[in-house]
Parts: structure tokens; C-alpha cells; sequence
């Protein structure tokens, strides 16, 4: 029962762990969001409507654009030679969307760390560790 128990203690110290690590990481999202997303339509109920229908009309163009193009490599045989899609090349597309997405973030929040007003934040300067 005590081996239990250690378990259960190290499942919610792992969670208490995490917990704080997103309140560490919290500022930086929120100042990222700051520079990134601009808020400003919300001021007015006709700006906020058509940034909605705009976004709803984005996500249905761009799920119809994939589509197409999944059907269009399946018709084509691009990727295998049997009318199937190949899971593979499609894993190692969205592995390679990830790693982009990945260096983006990175860049973007070096160059907000930078070049920003943001230094107070920190005690010391994030891109120089002492």
C-alpha cells in the first residue's frame, strides 16, 4: 500500500512541478499575444462581426484547399502506387510544419526578448545567461 501511495505522491508532484512551470511561462505567451494579436476590432460590434465571418470563411477555404489537394495526390498516385494515401510522407509533412512552427516561435520570442521593453521582466538578460 505504501508503494501505492509513492506513486500517487510522485504523480502530483510531477503535476505541482508543471503547474509552475506554466506560471513561469504565462508572461512570455501573454506578451507574445501582445505583439502578435492585435485586439483593437473588438472596440466596435461590426468590426468584431466581420473579423468572425472572416476567420470562419478562412478555415473553410483553407479545409476545402486540403482536401482538394489530398484527393488530388490519392487520383495522382504521388506518393505510392496504389490509390491509397501514404501515411509516411504525410507524417514526416507535419513533422517538418512542426519543426518550422517550433523555430518560428523561437525566433519571435528572441527578437521580442531583444529588441522590446520587455527586459524588466527578467532579473537578467534571457538570450545571455550569467
Amino acid at each position: 500500500m505504501e508503494k501505492m501511495g509513492g506513486k500517487q505522491n510522485k504523480f502530483r508532484n510531477f503535476f505541482v512541478t508543471l503547474g509552475q512551470k506554466f506560471k513561469t511561462l504565462r508572461p512570455l505567451v501573454l506578451m507574445q499575444l501582445k505583439d502578435k494579436v492585435d485586439f483593437s476590432f473588438l472596440k466596435s460590434k461590426k468590426k468584431t462581426l466581420f473579423k468572425i465571418v472572416y476567420s470562419l470563411l478562412l478555415f473553410v477555404a483553407l479545409t476545402a484547399l486540403i482536401t482538394i489537394a489530398f484527393k488530388l495526390i490519392i487520383s495522382l498516385g504521388l506518393f505510392s502506387f496504389v490509390r491509397t494515401f501514404n501515411f509516411r510522407v504525410y507524417l514526416v509533412l507535419m513533422m517538418l510544419l512542426f519543426v518550422l512552427s517550433f523555430l518560428s516561435c523561437l525566433v519571435n520570442v528572441t527578437h521580442t526578448f531583444k529588441y522590446q521593453q520587455y527586459l524588466h521582466l527578467t532579473d537578467h538578460d534571457p538570450l545571455h545567461p550569467m
